[in-house]
């Protein structure tokens, strides 16, 4: 989308996620001639209220499951036409900037959970972030990195619903020397064949 010189620089938010670039707002003259109007930074899903460069406020209602590049059209909120003309309409469009451990596939929301080797041995239950607050979520035991955890009702809301948050599981080795756990597998020998390149 062009710059306009009477844009400012500006930025905005939808739901769960902040926007990585500037957003413009175009309202469309009733001659058709576009107007160029800065994006507004919206702290939430719902009404949010934006100032207008040439004064005035505009309310930006932002529905749940709105997707980064979807056009918002205000009919009747854009600039005025010429003479007696009817104005134009207010088209807001969203930018989202990714999350800095969400992301988002469709209606799924996507998050890599780091798990000690304990936890991914025995089994464990441990907090996990989500959109709405953090769960407890139980790691089944012999969990690999990769696993994937589903949570049901926790990803981008709908109209019908929502989407689901998939919990992708990584296992961390402990940064800094273990001397237990080194001695313990220098002396483990598993009891059935395990060989987790058999299929390389």
């Amino acid at each position: 989308m062009p710059n306009h010189p009477h844009a400012t620089s500006a930025r905005s938010t939808a739901g769960m996620f902040a926007p990585s670039t500037p957003k413009l707002e175009r309202a469309s003259t009733g001659n058709g001639t576009p107007y160029f109007a800065p994006g507004c930074e919206f702290s939430s899903i719902g009404t949010n209220t934006i100032t207008l460069p040439q004064g005035g406020t505009l309310d930006v209602t932002i529905p749940a499951g709105v997707e980064d590049g979807q056009t918002l059209r205000l009919r009747g909120k854009g600039a005025p036409s010429p003479g007696e003309g009817p104005p134009g309409d207010a088209l807001v469009q969203i930018v989202v900037r990714p999350h800095r451990f969400f992301t988002r596939e469709g209606d799924d929301i996507i998050v890599d959970l780091p798990v000690t080797v304990k936890e991914a041995a025995l089994g464990a239950e441990v907090r996990t972030p989500t959109t709405t607050g953090s769960v407890m979520l139980k790691i089944p035991k012999r969990s690999n990195t990769g696993d994937v955890l589903r949570l049901r009702g926790k990803g981008v809301k709908r109209r019908d619903g929502a989407g689901d948050e998939l919990v992708k599981l990584k296992v961390m080795m402990p940064t800094e020397a273990e001397p237990e756990l080194e001695t313990f597998l220098a002396n483990w020998t598993p009891a059935s064949h395990y060989d987790p390149r058999k299929d390389l």
